[in-house]
C-alpha cells in the first residue's frame, strides 16, 4: 500500500488514503468501462487524455481504444517522471491502478449529452444560413452552458485525484511537484492525441 502522507480519507476527494494498487485498479478499469460506455450511447468519445467531444460515427471499439490510449499515455509518461523525480521505488501497478481511479468522475461528462442539447446546438452552430425564426432556444443555449460547466469541473476533479496520485508517489513538497505534474499533463495529452489519430 502506498503511504498516503497523512491526508484525512475520501471516497470522493482524496480516496487513495485507503486505496492504491489492485483494488484501484479494479474500481479505475470498471469506471473506464462504464464511461466508454456511455459515450458509445450517448454518442462521444475521450479524444485524448484532456478532450472529450461529440462524435456520432464512432463506434464502442473506436471509443474503447481512445480511452485505454488516454490511461496508458498518463502511466507511461508519468511512470518516466517517478523514476527521475521520485525519492522512493514506487510500484508501477499502484500507478496504474491510481491513474485508471482518477479518472472515474469523466465518466458524469456523457450524462450532460442527454436530452440532445448538445446535438441540437451543434448542429445549428455548424450550419450557416439559418433564418431567425430557427435560432436554438434559450433553453438549449442555458443547458449547453450548465452542462459545459459541469464538464469543466468533472475535469478539474480527475485532474485533482490525480495530482494527488502523483504527490504521493513522488513523496516531495512544494511548487516543483505541481510543475512536474502540468509537464506531465501535457505530454501525456501530445501522447494521447498523436496515438489516437495514428491510429484512426
Amino acid at each position: 500500500m502506498v503511504q498516503s502522507n497523512n491526508r484525512a480519507y475520501s471516497p470522493l476527494l482524496y480516496p487513495f488514503g485507503r486505496m492504491a494498487g489492485w483494488k484501484a485498479m479494479m474500481l479505475g478499469l470498471v469506471s473506464q468501462l462504464l464511461a466508454v460506455v456511455l459515450a458509445w450511447r450517448l454518442g462521444a468519445r475521450y479524444d485524448g487524455v484532456l478532450d472529450f467531444h461529440l462524435s456520432a460515427d464512432a463506434g464502442f471499439g473506436r471509443i474503447l481504444t481512445d480511452q485505454l490510449i488516454n490511461v496508458g499515455a498518463l502511466w507511461l509518461v508519468f511512470g518516466i517522471f517517478l523514476v527521475i523525480q521520485a525519492k522512493n521505488r514506487f510500484r508501477w501497478i499502484d500507478l496504474f491502478g491510481m491513474i485508471a481511479f482518477s479518472r472515474w468522475p469523466l465518466l458524469l461528462m456523457p450524462l450532460t449529452l442527454m436530452g440532445g442539447f448538445f446535438k441540437r446546438l451543434t448542429d445549428y452552430f455548424v450550419q450557416t444560413g439559418k433564418p431567425a425564426s430557427e435560432l436554438p432556444a434559450t433553453a438549449d443555449i442555458f443547458w449547453l452552458l450548465l452542462f459545459s460547466i459541469v464538464i469543466i469541473l468533472c475535469t478539474i476533479w480527475a485532474l485533482s485525484l490525480l495530482y494527488q496520485a502523483y504527490r504521493i508517489l513522488l513523496h516531495k513538497e512544494g511548487v516543483w511537484p505541481v510543475v512536474l505534474f502540468v509537464a506531465a499533463v501535457l505530454s501525456a495529452e501530445v501522447l494521447s492525441k498523436f496515438l489516437i489519430y495514428s491510429t484512426l
